[in-house]
């Protein structure tokens, strides 16, 4: 049976905000400047830490150009964005869940085209091998009617043999009882 491949989404390569699990480099970091910080400077910290890998991954997979240090887009001309990246993080975000669900819907539309296929497929190798055996069936039949044919040519021919011996006979009969007769009659005169 044939599969297609469907491709998960980008966005779900992406870490989540609510996700625990930190490399060991940041955390060594963090447990270095935590000695000084209260328990809610280290929540914003690793909320910041978060949110700015978030952003690097944004950009990475949508090819945009780097963030500066206050948080603006780096422009080549100087002038800022014409959208915010967040809307286009939307915009993106939902453009390739429709893809993805577009794509869903045609690869489960072609892997019902391939099913029903596979099953047209099985119905005629089925009905192939009915028919090759009906060809042997009718090949056997056929060789039977041929041998039989000769049987009967064969046949034809002795009773034709026969026919014409036993004509022979009555003939040499009818000229025995000829010959029988003009000798009796040749007697009695």
């Amino acid at each position: 049976m044939a599969s297609i491949k469907v491709q998960q989404s980008r966005f779900a390569l992406l870490k989540v905000e609510d996700d625990d699990s930190d490399d060991n480099s940041s955390k060594s970091t963090q447990r270095k400047g935590s000695a000084n910080q209260t328990g809610g400077q280290k929540k914003k910290n690793k909320k910041k830490k978060h949110q700015q890998e978030n952003e690097q991954l944004k950009h990475l997979a949508f090819g945009l150009p780097a963030k500066g240090h206050h948080g603006s887009a780096v422009v080549q001309n100087g002038s800022k964005p014409k959208r915010s990246t967040e809307q286009q993080w939307d915009e993106w975000q939902k453009v390739d869940e429709e893809q993805y669900a577009a794509e869903s819907v045609i690869t489960a539309k072609y892997q019902e085209q391939i099913n029903k296929m596979e099953k047209e497929i099985e119905f005629l190798r089925a009905t192939m091998k009915k028919q090759e055996g009906e060809m042997k069936d009718k090949a056997e039949v056929l060789m039977q009617v041929h041998q039989l044919t000769e049987v009967k040519d064969e046949l034809t021919d002795q009773v034709a043999d026969l026919t014409a011996e036993l004509e022979k006979e009555r003939s040499k009969l009818h000229a025995a009882k000829s010959e029988i007769e003009k000798l009796k009659g040749g007697k009695h005169k």
